[in-house]
C-alpha cells in the first residue's frame, strides 16, 4: 500500500522551542513563515534542503512528516491493512492528520496540507554547516525498516554494491534523502558534508555550542536533542 506522499519537515518535540530556534538560527538556519494550521507554537527552520519543524507539543516522538489530501481515508486504509496508527486528528474541526510507528520507532505523520510557505527553498543561504545531505536513522532490520518507509514512497537500496550484508541502506524521494544504518539511535541525526571548519567553529564559539570530534565528524546537539553530523573541510 505505498503512498506517493510529498515530504514536508522532520517534526521534532521541542521543550524550550525559543532556545531550540535560537541554536538553528545562530548556525545561520533560515526561519520560514508558518500558517496557522497549529494551535500551538511552532516554528521551522531549513538549511535550503530539508526543513526542520520544532513543534511545542507533546508528541510521540521525532517524525519525517508528509502531506496527503484526504488524510482520513488514508489513515482507514491503513488501520484496515492492519496497521496501528500511534496518533490521529480526524475531527470536523481539525486540522487532520495521523501518525504511524514503525520498526525501530521510526515515525511517520501525514498531514492534509503545508504548514509553512517554503517557495523556492533552494534559493535560501546554506548554515555554515553547509547543505544537508541526508538524515540517518538507525535500524535493527534493514530491509524491515525500508519496507516501512516504502509506504510513504521512500525507494532505493544499499549503498554497498554486492554487499551480502549491507552496514546502511539509501532511500529517497523528491526533497528527501533518508539513510537506514545498521544499529544505532533512532532518533534521526541530520548529516552536512560540506562545511567550512573555520565557519563551523567560529559560530560554536560565538554562541557557546558544544563541538564533539567523533573521528573525522564532529557532533553539535541541538537544545531538543536532534543530532547534527558535519564533515568539515
Amino acid at each position: 500500500m505505498a503512498g506517493h506522499w510529498r515530504f514536508l519537515e522532520l517534526s521534532i518535540p521541542t521543550p524550550d522551542i525559543a532556545a531550540s530556534l535560537d541554536f538553528y538560527l545562530g548556525l545561520g538556519f533560515s526561519e520560514l513563515a508558518t500558517t496557522d494550521a497549529r494551535d500551538y507554537p511552532y516554528v521551522v527552520v531549513t538549511d535550503s534542503r530539508i526543513a526542520i519543524g520544532l513543534h511545542a507539543r507533546e508528541l510521540p516522538g521525532p517524525a519525517l512528516s508528509f502531506v496527503q489530501p484526504d488524510v482520513a481515508t488514508w489513515a482507514r486504509q491503513l488501520e484496515a491493512a492492519g496497521f496501528d496508527l500511534e496518533q490521529q486528528r480526524l475531527g470536523l474541526d481539525e486540522f487532520h492528520e495521523f501518525t504511524l510507528a514503525g520498526p525501530d520507532g521510526h515515525r511517520v505523520t501525514v498531514v492534509e496540507a503545508a504548514t509553512f510557505s517554503a517557495p523556492q527553498i533552494q534559493t535560501l543561504p546554506a548554515p555554515v554547516t553547509g547543505p544537508s545531505a541526508h538524515i540517518e536513522l538507525g535500524c535493527g532490520d534493514l530491509n524491515e525498516g525500508a519496507e516501512f518507509w516504502r509506504l510513504a514512497g521512500l525507494e532505493g537500496g544499499t549503498d554497498e554494491e554486492d554487499a551480502a550484508a549491507p552496514e546502511a541502506l539509501e532511500l529517497a524521494a523528491p526533497a528527501i534523502r533518508l539513510r537506514l544504518a545498521r544499529g544505532g539511535s533512532a532518533a534521526p541525526r541530520l548529516h552536512f558534508r560540506s562545511a567550512a571548519r573555520a565557519d563551523v567553529e567560529a559560530a560554536a564559539e560565538r554562541f557557546g555550542l558544544a563541538l564533539a570530534r567523533r573521528g573525522e565528524h564532529w557532533e553539535i546537539t541541538a537544545p531538543e536533542g536532534t543530532v547534527l553530523e558535519i564533515v568539515a573541510g
